[in-house]
This record gives C-alpha cells, structure tokens and sequence, in this order.
C-alpha cells in the first residue's frame, strides 16, 4: 500500500471516528436537551399547581375574612337593636303614668323584702312617688312576714330605689331594673326579634 493510500486510509478512518462521535454527541446532547426539557416541564407544572393551591388558600382565606367579618357587623347591628329595644324599656319606665309606676315599684319592693326591718332609700327624682304613702301599702300588703321602712338618706341612685337589709344593698335604680332585665331576657328577645 502506497503512502497515499496509507494516509487516505487513516483519514477516512478518522472521518469516520468523527462521524460516529458527533453522532454519539449530537444523540447524547439530543437525551440532555429532552431530559431537561421534561425536567424544566415537571417543574414548570409543579410550580403552577404550587400557585394553584396557593392562590385556592389565599380565596378561601379572604372568603373566611370577609363572612367573619360580615357576621361581625351583623352581630354588632343586632347589639345595637337590642340595646334600642331596652332603651326604649327603660324610657317607657320612666314615662309611667304616677299608678303605673308606683304598682311596679310597689311589686319590686315586695320582690325584695325578705326580713323585718328593711330600710327604702330612694333616689333623689323618685322622692314624690316613692313615698310613704307607697311603702304603707307595701307594708300591708306584707303583714307580719316582713316590715320596710322608709329612710331620708341620699344615695347614689338617681331614681327609683335601694332596698337595704343589714349590710346589704339591693340596687333598684331604672338603670339597674332595665340592666337585671336584659340579663334575664336578652336571649328570648334575640330569638323573638332575629328568627
């Protein structure tokens, strides 16, 4: 074999080493590109469902916020409601015609006598209709179970009256009665006025 042939030879084999290893290259880069690029999909995928889910928590979240809040000024306006409905109890107390008040404070004088010798203060504004005329009849109506008396002391109360028993005050100012009153009803007039 000539020299010419010899060197021929080797570059054709040599092309042919070429051939082969861009060949291995260009199928061995063509795996990396579609690898990755099924990677970089996988993770283009997980990152939107990442958003996804998160945007779902962040919706659910402003949901939550925005029924607590709604249910937050629904109770407040219900408050309000039921703070107007007994302030209009404790505006009709004080209206009552002269009979109509001194029949309630006469009922509650006796709801709170419960031993001999218990002392009427009344409030500064209630001096003319809780009198002693009133606390005779509370007395007759009591009989010997119980004796109140009526006592020219001031108190703290303006209207309406203090039952006291030893060293035991019972507060029966309007604001006081109205006050007891709501404790006692306050969910029967909910549900009455909110069903």
């Amino acid at each position: 074999m000539a020299l010419k042939d010899i060197v021929d030879k080797i570059n054709s084999d040599t092309n042919s080493e070429i051939r082969k290893i861009i060949s291995r290259a260009e199928t061995e880069n063509a795996g990396i590109i579609s690898r990755a690029q099924e990677k970089a999909l996988r993770l283009r995928e997980r990152i939107i469902e990442e958003g996804r889910q998160k945007a779902e928590k962040a919706k659910a979240r402003i949901i939550t916020m925005a029924l607590l809040d709604g249910k937050k000024a629904m109770l407040r306006q219900k408050q309000k409601i039921l703070n107007e409905v007994y302030g209009e109890v404790e505006k009709h107390i004080r209206k009552l015609d002269d009979k109509g008040y001194r029949s309630l404070m006469k009922r509650l004088i006796l709801d709170g006598c419960k031993t001999e010798g218990v002392k009427i203060i009344v409030g500064e504004n209630d001096r003319k209709r809780i009198d002693g005329k009133l606390v005779d009849e509370v007395n007759k109506t009591l009989g010997d179970k119980c004796k109140v008396v009526l006592v020219d002391e001031k108190t703290r109360i303006p209207d309406g009256f203090m039952l006291r028993d030893g060293k035991t005050e019972m507060d029966n100012s309007i604001g006081n009665i109205v006050k007891s009153l709501k404790e006692e009803t306050i969910d029967k007039v909910a549900k009455t006025l909110f069903k």
